[in-house]
């Protein structure tokens, strides 16, 4: 009766040696496992998860990418997230500033029974089951432990591993749950464990209930100071902590219906009966706001989370030099002078010059991310809205476009080797050579800006520090600084609770 409805088989789709695809010269240069996950949320196989572990063993200095997918997935090669996934490793893989670093790309697809029927009209209503399996997946221990044992592994490796996690659609559900609480524990308890060093969550197909209850906790525990713009470990701490350091990012399309549209009356279906109550208090402006709102809406539908917003710059041009904007994003993160609610610059990246299967090239474009929240509910969780010209829809998340917005916020994020990779520079317009990103966090708040609107980049040249402590000087340094070399910074260590991982780290 299931095969005749079209009911896809509860069943292992990668068993034994399936499980791994080694790297092959010539052919395919990363090595990717598969850890799979039953309807109730246990391994189908925990050796599968043995043998992810022993690729990320065979690596010196891996950069590990995990990828939790969503509806309408599975770890099966006829689904679109596991060839597309391959083709994401791979253009990792050939990228010279990975190569130049020596990283070895490992990918992790963790797979579960996102995909449960063939038939148009059973997708459809399959949503709320699926969703139902997503929750209990992330609530269980196995998947926990998967995640957090592949990045333990590429962490205690000889090199300075850098480990990426990504969840789309149901799949960011099935991160959230699973990460939250081991976060919260080490939070509360002054041991701060973060799963990864980047979690970006896609098109995110999870209640905003949980996205709210994590930043609460954050802003609770690492006490932003919106006068001094930037975090403190206590209320009365002279210490401060980088303001712009997102470890969590959610990015949603504008025009992603599924969570913008059917999320909402499902969810309101599907709720009816439920008790809710109302809220009232900083992280929500101070107004009465019904707390079913947080349990119909996703995080990048709900206006009480969102706090920035991807706008275009008034720029098409490509850097000299660069063909792409996925290599520049990697080898020269940039922003602009800081400008609006931010006392920090604004990051800016690129999309464009990735050469399609015609021949054409993508069109070069500029963007600026935009902070738009409220100062006092700053947190390193980021929930950002994204135009359609680089995330239409809920599904196309692996659009060249899209690839380089998420290579600027991996970089935006940490630095692919301190000691090697080329820090953040401010420019006064994008550009391959600026002034050092100032690591001072208590400079006075700026100007105003609109944040809804796009924005044309600012002139001329200064860094940070010399804009904000000086504004009338600024002109007159920017015209001296462009003729000569920016200064080299001064390396000090940098205190951030969010710099702690898995475990102690190898000894030398």
């Amino acid at each position: 009766m299931l095969a005749a409805a079209g009911c896809l088989p509860n069943k292992e789709y990668r068993p034994g040696a399936a499980a791994v695809e080694a790297k092959t010269p010539g052919t395919r240069d990363y090595d990717l496992g598969y850890v799979e996950f039953d309807e109730q949320g246990d391994f189908w196989d925990r050796d599968q998860l043995a043998r992810a572990v022993g690729l990320i063993k065979q690596t010196q200095k891996p950069l590990l990418v995990i990828y939790v997918h969503g509806w309408q997935n599975n770890a099966s090669d006829k689904t679109n997230d596991v060839p597309q996934f391959h083709e994401v490793l791979a253009k990792l893989a050939r990228t010279e500033r990975i190569r130049k670093l020596d990283y070895q790309v490992v990918g992790v697809y963790l797979g579960w029974r996102g995909k449960q029927a063939y038939d148009p009209f059973l997708k459809i209503v399959s949503f709320p089951n699926r969703k139902g399996a997503a929750a209990r997946i992330g609530s269980s221990n196995t998947i926990t432990e998967a995640i957090f044992r592949l990045v333990y592994e590429a962490r205690h490796r000889p090199g300075r591993a850098r480990t990426i996690l990504i969840g789309h659609s149901f799949g960011a559900l099935v991160v959230e749950r699973a990460v939250e609480q081991a976060m919260t524990g080490g939070l509360l308890t002054g041991n701060p464990v973060v799963p990864a060093d980047f979690i970006l969550l896609v098109n995110s197909a999870a209640e905003s209930i949980y996205a709210k209850e994590m930043r609460d906790m954050m802003v609770s525990t690492l006490r932003f100071s919106p006068s001094r713009h930037c975090y403190q470990d206590s209320d009365d701490s002279s210490d401060c902590f980088l303001k712009d350091e997102p470890r969590i990012i959610s990015v949603t399309s504008e025009t992603d219906r599924a969570t913008g549209v059917a999320f909402p009356v499902g969810a309101t279906l599907f709720g009816v009966g439920k008790l809710y109550r109302s809220y009232s208090g900083p992280e929500t402006g101070g107004t009465q706001v019904d707390q079913r709102l947080f349990f119909t809406h996703t995080p990048g539908h709900n206006s009480l989370l969102l706090d920035h917003r991807i706008v275009p710059l008034d720029m098409t041009a490509p850097v000299a030099g660069e063909p792409r904007a996925f290599e520049e994003n990697l080898e020269y993160p940039q922003a602009l002078p800081a400008s609006g609610a931010d006392a920090q610059a604004t990051p800016i990246f690129a999309t464009g010059g990735e050469e399609l299967s015609n021949g054409e090239k993508t069109p070069w474009n500029w963007w600026r991310l935009n902070y738009t929240g409220n100062p006092s509910q700053r947190s390193p969780f980021w929930i950002v809205q994204v135009p359609k010209e680089i995330l239409n829809g809920h599904g196309d998340i692996f659009n060249p476009n899209a690839i380089d917005m998420m290579a600027a916020l991996f970089r935006l994020s940490n630095l692919l080797d301190g000691k090697d990779a080329p820090p953040i520079q401010i420019n006064s317009k994008p550009g391959a050579v600026g002034q050092p990103l100032a690591e001072a966090a208590t400079l006075a708040a700026p100007g105003p800006l609109p944040n809804n609107k796009a924005v044309t980049a600012l002139t001329p040249a200064t860094s940070l520090a010399t804009a904000q402590a000086a504004p009338s000087a600024a002109l007159a340094h920017a015209a001296s600084s462009s003729a000569r070399r920016p200064r080299e910074r001064k390396k000090r260590p940098r205190k951030s609770v969010y710099l702690h991982l898995v475990g102690p780290a190898p000894a030398k």
